[in-house]
């Protein structure tokens, strides 16, 4: 009896956890722009996602990532590329993330910028970078 009892619980348990919230969680997004971060081995990430008007959560969604140039960021390459138009065209959600900044050393000037591929020799890094 004990036995049948456990099972019994044990069943409802995983029955309740089951079950499908229909408000489901709260929306964290708008159509049109948006812009998240998130912090990678304690460095805060910045991007940015474009929805479409025409987006269904429920439905399957292409996504584009977009990665700028050297000296560009996220928000800018959102801006310029013509892609958000794109994906609203066709919808598909398109997100632009930024790279990391960095003080570097090229050709015996010192500035900062924006870069994906970071490879050995290319520039020097400034002081604490």
């Amino acid at each position: 009896m004990r036995t049948y009892a456990l099972l019994t619980l044990m069943s409802l348990i995983v029955l309740i956890s089951c079950h499908k919230n229909e408000s489901g969680p709260a929306k964290d997004y708008q159509t049109g722009k948006n812009r998240y971060t998130t912090v990678i081995d304690g460095d805060t990430r910045e991007y940015y996602v474009h929805v479409p008007t025409g987006y269904d959560e429920e439905q399957p969604t292409p996504v584009v990532f977009m990665l700028h140039g050297t000296s560009g960021d996220g928000e800018k390459f959102y801006n310029i590329s013509g892609w958000k138009e794109v994906g609203e065209k066709e919808n598909i959600l398109t997100v632009y993330p930024s790279s990391w900044h960095h003080c570097i050393i090229e050709d015996g000037q010192t500035m900062n910028t924006t870069k994906w591929n970071i490879y050995p020799g290319a520039f020097g890094y400034c002081a604490g970078e």
